[in-house]
């Protein structure tokens, strides 16, 4: 579920902060997104208005590019595709691995809980708990 940003004038005063964020003194704790982003600044820029790009994980620079630590969140359309792609071929051979019942499951275990107690997986997956 997508959060929403309060208009400027709201009661946070357009602080653009998610509803389940925890109030600070100043306003609240502000929803910054994170992950990988098209290459494009115009495209940044209608993601976040803001001078500062505050709801994104990239800061721009005076000259409207991307500092270089947001640099390694961009990627260029080709890029996109090749992770399509990627996930694609890495999800149909979990699928196939499933199917034939050799995905090897090895969870991390700790404490009072197993690893497997809330996987979402558990239904289809033939681990048994150690």
């Amino acid at each position: 579920a997508e959060a929403s940003v309060p208009a400027p004038g709201s009661p946070d005063g357009g602080a653009g902060c998610a509803p389940e964020a925890p109030q600070t003194g100043a306003g609240c704790t502000p929803f910054v997104r994170n992950g990988i982003l098209l290459n494009d600044f115009a495209v940044l820029r209608a993601m976040d208005s803001t001078p500062d790009m505050h709801f994104l994980p990239v800061t721009p620079t005076k000259s409207e590019e991307i500092d270089k630590r947001g640099q390694a969140k961009l990627r260029d359309l080709r890029g996109f595709e090749t992770l399509m792609e990627e996930t694609g071929n890495t999800l149909l051979r979990i699928g196939d691995a499933m199917r034939s019942g050799t995905l090897t499951a090895a969870p991390l275990s700790g404490g009072d809980t197993g690893a497997c107690d809330y996987c979402p997986y558990r239904a289809v997956c033939r681990r048994t708990e150690r």
